[in-house]
């Protein structure tokens, strides 16, 4: 039975490398390729296979162990103003203000 498949230029010149190896003809080895793949048992797609998990994230806890408490919701300009602060103090360390 003849049939046409159309395969990716890079797939068509491996397979036929692959063929001029092992000295047989294109249509030998796709035969070949088939026919083993077909032998093979059959197996569902690796993505219906793997069920998507949520990631799991450790609570954490304070040095003595306990939970440590969330941190509280803050504004746009309090976390700026915190940064500031930060910054601020790591520039005094580092004795570039005082």
């Amino acid at each position: 039975m003849r049939t046409t498949l159309d395969l990716p230029d890079s797939l068509l010149r491996e397979l036929k490398t692959r063929a001029a190896q092992n000295g047989q003809s294109l249509k030998s080895l796709l035969n070949e390729l088939i026919q083993r793949a077909m032998r093979m048992p059959a197996t569902p797609d690796l993505a219906q296979q793997a069920t998507p998990t949520l990631p799991v994230l450790k609570r954490l806890q304070n040095p003595q162990g306990e939970a440590a408490k969330p941190t509280p919701a803050q504004s746009n300009e309090q976390l700026e103003d915190q940064a500031l602060q930060e910054d601020m103090e790591k520039l005094r360390r580092i004795g570039f203000i005082r």
